[in-house]
């Protein structure tokens, strides 16, 4: 398979720099670790760069910075979509842009203050990116994928036999969006999500990563098995339907609907879970339980039930769904726990103003915040 370079060793520095999400880290070490031309550049990328002295700087002027002297002469990446530059100096502007919201990978609620733009991206292996926004359908060709794009979803064909460069698409908070893969497998992802994804899988499997939330149909395929890698845990299928929830720093919640799964977890015995029951994988440990299908499916539907959760825990959900960033300016207020029902497609205020009921806390919003007192 081809790698873009560029892109590759922006991925190393960004690891050196400590900037690169979780599923991105993974996706480099696999590629590391079966690739001797990449290992080397790695090693390379290594030998020559001091990540002391780099991580004082901004990671763009970082990435300059080593472009500058170490480098070879590149095309720049232009995108007919998105257009940013990044003022060096008073004399230099660059129009070299990879559309990264690493900190919205790392947490929904850095998401919110990170990417107000509102827009569903595809990322192309070699760094172009599509909006997919917008309710007109649209047939468009993205390097090796021919997309059909409709209101609030995308179908995948490949235009050739070759599996290409992985992409990923990222769903900002707010929003959620639905994906057809090139196997036929439906995916479904919730606000604060990202998927990455090759456009064409290989003969002996088909693997995609996940961070935030996403329900699968995965085709069926028995010669192929379907893994869904997240950042501690990587559910096994060969076709069926479940849900796998991300969001909680550490923890990795997989519902299973229909067929079978195994939950696997480093050197842990998997986990066969059954239709109806949650595999939990978190501080190193697997745990099944039966789970609510309307606590943990909902989300499908723009709802949210919730029991005896904190309002610290609902802030998160609130900045994935409505965009906002959750301040408390009594801290204590972030440890009342509250049960109901949070709708999406209902005003936030509707939302906030039974709190006040039920609980007495009250609401203000300054500067594009939502302070909870």
């Amino acid at each position: 398979m081809k790698y873009n370079k560029e892109h590759i060793e922006r991925l190393m520095l960004e690891k050196l720099l400590g900037t690169a999400s979780p599923m991105e880290v993974q996706y480099l070490e696999e590629l590391i670790g079966k690739d001797e031309e990449i290992r080397r550049l790695w090693e390379d990328v290594q030998a020559k760069v001091q990540p002391s002295q780099l991580r004082k700087l901004d990671e763009d002027v970082a990435w300059e910075k080593w472009n500058n002297h170490y480098g070879r002469s590149r095309r720049r990446l232009r995108y007919s979509a998105l257009m940013v530059t990044t003022v060096l100096s008073a004399a230099v502007a660059l129009t070299f842009y990879f559309f990264r919201p690493q900190e919205a990978l790392k947490s929904p609620e850095v998401s919110v203050r990170a990417d107000n733009s509102g827009q569903v991206r595809l990322v192309s292996g070699n760094g172009d990116v599509l909006d997919l926004s917008g309710q007109n359908s649209r047939k468009v060709r993205l390097g090796q994928l021919q997309l059909a794009i409709g209101e609030g979803k995308v179908s995948v064909t490949p235009t050739s036999g070759q599996p290409e460069e992985m992409s990923t698409l990222f769903v900002p908070p707010g929003l959620d969006y639905r994906i057809q893969l090139s196997d036929s497998t439906e995916v479904w992802l919730n606000a604060a999500s990202c998927l990455r994804f090759p456009g064409y899988f290989d003969k002996s499997v088909r693997e995609v990563y996940l961070q935030g939330e996403a329900y699968f149909k995965v085709s069926k395929d028995a010669s192929r098995p379907f893994l869904v890698h997240t950042g501690s845990a990587t559910v096994r299928v060969l076709g069926t339907e479940f849900n796998v929830n991300t969001y909680e720093h550490g923890v990795v919640k997989t519902a299973l609907v229909a067929g079978s799964v195994a939950v696997e977890m480093g050197s842990t015995s998997p986990v066969i879970l059954k239709p109806g029951y949650l595999g939990i994988a978190a501080s190193g440990k697997l745990s099944v339980m039966p789970f609510n299908s309307q606590h943990e499916l909902s989300w499908m539907e723009g709802r949210y039930y919730f029991k005896k959760k904190s309002l610290n825990e609902l802030a998160s959900v609130i900045s994935r769904w409505y965009n906002v960033q959750v301040l408390f300016d009594n801290p204590d207020i972030a440890n009342i726990e509250i049960s109901g029902l949070l709708r999406k497609n209902h005003p936030l205020t509707d939302f906030l103003d039974d709190l006040t009921t039920t609980s007495g806390t009250q609401y203000y919003f300054l500067d594009d915040k939502l302070h909870l007192k």
